[in-house]
């Protein structure tokens, strides 16, 4: 049961994450969550350095794709500027999510990591795909209210996360 909550990666931002190893695994998409993980919920749009960030990742050889629970309108503006496929209204920890991300960015599911900052939506979707899994800590501590009561289980299951990863 908990290898379904255990990503394969854990770090403290998007930033962290080692993705030239990404690239030596054979990992060619990834799908990034986009609020509390890539910006903060308030944020309509990206930074100048998340969107840098983006675009270097793009420059290295990989396909994005922006995944979220969230609305269209949501979806449309955060992602105005980047022009990445994304998928709105995602249903994760549907495994839908992925397959159509996986379609949009023409990568098997298998080549792609998912990069998220909840474990009961994105890990879990990510795990249930076949993907990479890459839980990050969120962005700031000001989550939605649903958001907020799951990550009072989810503490228990990151210090349990990080303990194992460090073995």
């Amino acid at each position: 049961m908990l290898s379904r909550l255990c990503p394969d990666e854990y770090a403290d931002s998007v930033k962290n994450i080692d993705y030239r190893g990404l690239l030596a695994r054979g990992i060619k998409g990834l799908i990034f969550d986009v609020d509390n993980t890539l910006e903060g919920y308030e944020a309509s749009v990206p930074s100048e350095a998340t969107a840098a960030f983006l675009l270097s990742l793009a420059a290295m050889g990989f396909k994005l794709c922006l995944v979220s629970n969230n609305n269209r309108e949501r979806i449309e503006t955060f992602n105005q500027t980047l022009g990445f496929p994304a998928v709105h209204k995602s249903g994760k920890p549907s495994r839908k999510a992925v397959w159509r991300a996986a379609e949009l960015m023409d990568v098997p599911a298998a080549s792609i990591a998912l990069i998220g900052d909840q474990v009961f939506t994105d890990v879990i979707c990510g795990k249930r795909s076949g993907t990479y899994t890459a839980l990050v800590k969120p962005v700031t501590a000001n989550d939605p209210w649903m958001v907020a009561l799951k990550r009072i289980p989810e503490r228990w299951i990151v210090k349990y996360i990080r303990k194992r990863l460090k073995k």
